[in-house]
C-alpha cells in the first residue's frame, strides 16, 4: 500500500512522455476502471515547440477522503492517455495503492462489552466504566461523552461516578473522524442512579423519634421510616426488639403490655441486602390506660346518703402505666376537696391507684350522678368512669298550718304535713308549751302524710305554740332523728286580768302606783280608769298619770302556771290626797268586748284622831255618845271605847270595839250616834281612839259619866263627866249587858248582811279586862267571778277583808269567833 489517506493525503501525477499536440485526454483508472475523479489536464511547454506541449493530470486526494459508499477500500491508481485522431491509448505500466479514510457512521454504548439499551442503572457515589463503541472507522475517530448538555469526558472509555443528579439523563457518546461536522450520536440511555440507603430514622407524625417513644396499650400506633434520598425505593424491615413485625415504609402496630421497654427500629436497604442500615432505636414506653374503675359500698347503680353527714366513697382503678389519675365528678362539676389518694405498684411497672373521697350532700343533690373517672396523663381516649345515683335521705321539714278560727269558743284545725326522703313517717304526740312550758301532750289524728290535730271550743288556755313532732329514721342535721314544726296558736278573746291583791294602799302626801296586769289578744285598744264615786272617767292632769307598758303576767293553763307577755295599766297619782282615797273601775277594750275590774283605794296608815267624843243619852238600855269622825285611812276602822270607874289607876280599863259601818246615822253632819250597853253605876270616865289594820290613832281627851240607879243622869263639869240615875241593880245591869250584848250582835249580823259595804267587818265587841281582853275577831275571804269576760282557771281576785266590789257577782262569807280570857 502505498499511501493510506487517513494517515495523509496522496498526490497523483500522469505525464505524457513527449510533446504532443492536440492536447490528449488523460483519465484515471481505479482498478483499471475509469475513476470518478474529475482531472483535468494541464499543459506546460517545457521543451516542446508549440503547439505541442507536454501535458500532465494531476490527482489529488485529501487525507480522510472516503469512497462514496464509505468502504474500507484499498485502490490501485492507474492513469490512460488517449490522443486525439489516434487510436491508440496509452495505459501507464505502474500503478499506485492507496487505502480511502472510512467516515464514522455509528456509535453506541457498551459496559463489559454489553451493548447498553434504554436504560442504564447505576449505583450513585460509585464509578462506572463505559465504552463507546464506532464499529470500522479510519482514521480513529474522535469521541466525547456527554450527560444531558453537559460534556463529561472524551475518549473511548468513560469513567465517571453518577450521583444523585444524573438520575433520568441522558448519557450518550458522539464520535467524528473525517469531518467534525459529521459527529455522530451514539444511543443515549437514561441514567437510572441507585441511591444507596445511608440513613434511616423514625417519625411519628413528621416527627423526628428520639431516644423513647411513648404509646398507648391497645391502641394503633402508626410509624414511618424516613431514609432520605435513595434509589430505588428501599426495602425497610421493622422490629420490635428481636422480633420483625412488619415491612413497609409505615408500620401500624398496637402495642401491648409485653412491648413495654422494647426498642423499635426500622431497616432499610436498596442497592445491596448486605448493607442494610438501622434507624435509630426509640425504647417503648408502653402505657396502659385505665381499663376499669369500681366503686366500693354502692348497690344497684344507687348509694344513699344522709344529709349533712360525712360518708366516703372508695375508687379503685385496674392496673395502668404511668401511675393512674382518679377524677370526681358530682353532676358535671369536678369535685377536689377532701380526696385522698393512695399509689400502688405492681409488676411490670404498672400502677394502681385508690381513691377515697368524703362528701357531705344535701337534698339538693339528690339524682344527681357521682363519676369515679380513671385515666393516664395524656390519654387521647375517653376515660373509663363508673357512676352511682344519689339518694340523699333526710329529716322531714315539718310545716304546721292551722285552719279555722281562732276566736273563742271556735274550733281550729292543725294540720302537720312533713316532707323528707323516705317519706314514711311516725307521728308522735303533739306538745303544747307555752313560754318553754309544757301544758300538755295531745293525740292527733295520723294518716300516712300528716296528723291534724283538732281545737274544739278553744279558749285563751289554748293558746301558745303546738308542736309536731316526726321522724322518718333518718337524723336531722341537728343529730336528731325527730323533727318538728309548729304553730303559734294566739287566741282571739276578751282581755284576762292577773291575780291581783286588793285593796290598794297609799300614804298620804304620797306618790302612788296602782299597777293592774293582764293579758289580751288582739292587743288592748284603750284603757280607762273610771271612778265609781261620780262615774268620771279620769284623765291624766297634774297629779294623774295613766298609762300601759308590757309586763308578764302569771297565768294558769290547765293547772300548769305559764309566764305570758301582757300589759300592765297604771294609775299613777303624785300626791294623794284623802279624796283620791275610795272605789274605782279599769275597764279595757281589744275590739273582742269590753272587761271591767273594780278595786279600792286605801290609805296605808293608822285613822286619825276622832274629831269629837261627847255623851248624849242613855235609849234602849245604851249609853248613846256622839261621835265625829276622823279621816279612817282609806280603810274600815274600829273605835275603841274604854271605860274605867274614877279613881282607879291604869291598866283596869273596860272596853268595847265598834266598828264604823255599827254607826248610824248622824244627828248632825259629821256626828254619827256610838252606842253601848249600859253599865253599872258608878262613876266613869270614858276615852276612845280608832284603830284598822294598819294602827291606831290617840285616844280623845275622857269623858266623865255618872251612873245612879234611879236618878238623872250627870255629865260633871267642863270635861264631859255624865252621871246616870237609874233604879236597877248591878245583878240585874249585868243581865241585861249579857242580853244587850246578844241582841246588838243579832243586830249587827243583820246589818252586815244588809250593808253596802258587804263583805267588809262587821262587829261590835266588849272586852272585860280583870287580867286579860276579850276580842271578836272576824276574817273574810271571798272568790270573784266577773261576768262580760273570761276568767282563767284558776286565776283568782284575792279580796282583803276591806275590799268593796261595785260590779260582777260578789259572793261572800264571813265568821264570827269570841275569845275570853
Amino acid at each position: 500500500m502505498d499511501v493510506d489517506l487517513s494517515v495523509t493525503s496522496s498526490r497523483l501525477q500522469c505525464t505524457t512522455t513527449g510533446c504532443t499536440y492536440p492536447p490528449p485526454l488523460i483519465q484515471w483508472l481505479t482498478q483499471g476502471q475509469i475513476a470518478s475523479f474529475p482531472v483535468n489536464p494541464s499543459g506546460t511547454g517545457g521543451s516542446c515547440v508549440l503547439p505541442e506541449q507536454l501535458y500532465t493530470s494531476t490527482l489529488d486526494l485529501q487525507q480522510n477522503t472516503t469512497l462514496s459508499d464509505n468502504s474500507d477500500k484499498v485502490l490501485i491508481f492507474s492513469c490512460r492517455i488517449e490522443y486525439p485522431d489516434s487510436t491508440m491509448n496509452l495505459i501507464t505500466s505502474g500503478s499506485h495503492t492507496i487505502r480511502f479514510a472510512v467516515r464514522v457512521t455509528e456509535a453506541f454504548l457498551q459496559q463489559n462489552n454489553q451493548n447498553i439499551t434504554s436504560t442504564l442503572t447505576v449505583n450513585s457515589g460509585e464509578p462506572v466504566t463505559l465504552t463507546c463503541v464506532t464499529g470500522t472507522s479510519r482514521p480513529a475517530p474522535n469521541i466525547v461523552w456527554y450527560i444531558g448538555s453537559w460534556l463529561i469526558g472524551s475518549g473511548t472509555s468513560l469513567i465517571f461516578t453518577p450521583s444523585n443528579t444524573d438520575h433520568n439523563k441522558v448519557i450518550y457518546c458522539q464520535a467524528y473522524n473525517t469531518d467534525p461536522n459529521l459527529r455522530v450520536d451514539s444511543n443515549k440511555p437514561s441514567l437510572f442512579v441507585k441511591v444507596r440507603v445511608t440513613e434511616v430514622f423514625l417519625q411519628q407524625n413528621n416527627q423526628n423519634i428520639t431516644s423513647t417513644l411513648t404509646v398507648n396499650s391497645g391502641e394503633p400506633v402508626t410509624l414511618t421510616c424516613i431514609t432520605g434520598t435513595s434509589r430505588p425505593a428501599p426495602n425497610i424491615d421493622w422490629y420490635i426488639g428481636s422480633r420483625s413485625v412488619g415491612s413497609g415504609t409505615s408500620l401500624t402496630f398496637t402495642p401491648s403490655n409485653t412491648d413495654h421497654n422494647e426498642v423499635i427500629f426500622c431497616q432499610a436497604y436498596n442497592t445491596d441486602p448486605s448493607l442494610k442500615v438501622a434507624s435509630n432505636k426509640a425504647r417503648l414506653f408502653v402505657r396502659v390506660q385505665v381499663l376499669t374503675v369500681t366503686l366500693e359500698g354502692s348497690t344497684g347503680g344507687n348509694k344513699v346518703f344522709n344529709e349533712g353527714y360525712p360518708q366516703t366513697l372508695k375508687c379503685n382503678t385496674s392496673p395502668s402505666r404511668p401511675g393512674p389519675i382518679i377524677r370526681w365528678l358530682l353532676g358535671n362539676k369536678a369535685m377536689i376537696y377532701n380526696i385522698t389518694s393512695i399509689s400502688m405498684t405492681g409488676g411490670d411497672e404498672l400502677y394502681v391507684l385508690r381513691s377515697e373521697i368524703t362528701l357531705v350532700l344535701m337534698r339538693n343533690s339528690s339524682n344527681q350522678k357521682i363519676q369515679c373517672e380513671g385515666f393516664i396523663s395524656g390519654q387521647e381516649t375517653s376515660p373509663v368512669f363508673t357512676e352511682v345515683v344519689v339518694n340523699v335521705q333526710y329529716a322531714p321539714d315539718v310545716r304546721v298550718s292551722i285552719y279555722g278560727n281562732t276566736v273563742v269558743s271556735s274550733t281550729a284545725v292543725l294540720m302537720c304535713v312533713p316532707q323528707g326522703n323516705p317519706p314514711q313517717y311516725t307521728f308522735h304526740p303533739w306538745i303544747h308549751t307555752v313560754q318553754q312550758t309544757e301544758i300538755r301532750m295531745l293525740d292527733g289524728v295520723n294518716t300516712v302524710n300528716n296528723s291534724t290535730l283538732t281545737l274544739s271550743n278553744i279558749s285563751i288556755q289554748d293558746t301558745g305554740r303546738y308542736t309536731c313532732t316526726v321522724d322518718n329514721g333518718v337524723p336531722g342535721l341537728d343529730r336528731q332523728v325527730s323533727q318538728t314544726g309548729y304553730k303559734d296558736v294566739d287566741v282571739q278573746g276578751l282581755p284576762v286580768f292577773d291575780k291581783i291583791q286588793v285593796p290598794f294602799a297609799g300614804e298620804l302626801n304620797n306618790p302612788a302606783n296602782i299597777e293592774i296586769r293582764f293579758y289580751s289578744y288582739p292587743p288592748v285598744q284603750f284603757v280607762k280608769f273610771i271612778n265609781q264615786s261620780d262615774s268620771s272617767r279620769l284623765l291624766n292632769t297634774s297629779n294623774i298619770v295613766i298609762y300601759m307598758q308590757p309586763s308578764n303576767i302569771s297565768m294558769m293553763f290547765y293547772e300548769k302556771r305559764v309566764t305570758r307577755l301582757g300589759h300592765v295599766a297604771v294609775l299613777h297619782f303624785r300626791n294623794l290626797t284623802d279624796t283620791d282615797f275610795g272605789n274605782y273601775t279599769l275597764q279595757l277594750s281589744n275590739g273582742q268586748g269590753n272587761v271591767t275590774l273594780p278595786f279600792y283605794l286605801i290609805v296605808s296608815a293608822a285613822p286619825s284622831v276622832p274629831k269629837q267624843f261627847f255623851f248624849i243619852n242613855i235609849k234602849d238600855d245604851h249609853l248613846v255618845f256622839g261621835i265625829e269622825k276622823g279621816f279612817n285611812g282609806g280603810q274600815e276602822q274600829t273605835f275603841i271605847v274604854k271605860y274605867q270607874p274614877v279613881g282607879m289607876a291604869d291598866g283596869t280599863w273596860s272596853i268595847f270595839m265598834v266598828s264604823e259601818d255599827a254607826l248610824e246615822d248622824p244627828f248632825t253632819n259629821g256626828t254619827y250616834y256610838l252606842k253601848i250597853p249600859i253599865i253599872p253605876d258608878g262613876q266613869y270616865i270614858f276615852k276612845v281612839h280608832a284603830e284598822n289594820k294598819i294602827g291606831n290613832s290617840s285616844s280623845i281627851e275622857g269623858v266623865y259619866v255618872e251612873i245612879k240607879t234611879g236618878s238623872e243622869l250627870e255629865v260633871q263639869g267642863g270635861t264631859n263627866v255624865a252621871a246616870i240615875a237609874g233604879g236597877i241593880g248591878a245583878a240585874v245591869v249585868v243581865v241585861v249587858i249579857i242580853v244587850v250584848l246578844f241582841f246588838i250582835w243579832k243586830k249587827k249580823e243583820s246589818m252586815l248582811k244588809n250593808s253596802i259595804g258587804e263583805g267588809f267587818n262587821n262587829s261590835v265587841q266588849r272586852r272585860s279586862n280583870q287580867t286579860g281582853s276579850l276580842y271578836a275577831n272576824t276574817s273574810y275571804t271571798g272568790d270573784v267571778s266577773n261576768t262580760g269576760y273570761e276568767s282563767l282557771q284558776g286565776c283568782k281576785t284575792e279580796v282583803s277583808p276591806y275590799q268593796t266590789l261595785s260590779s260582777g257577782n260578789t259572793k261572800t262569807s264571813g265568821k264570827m269567833k269570841t275569845n275570853t280570857d
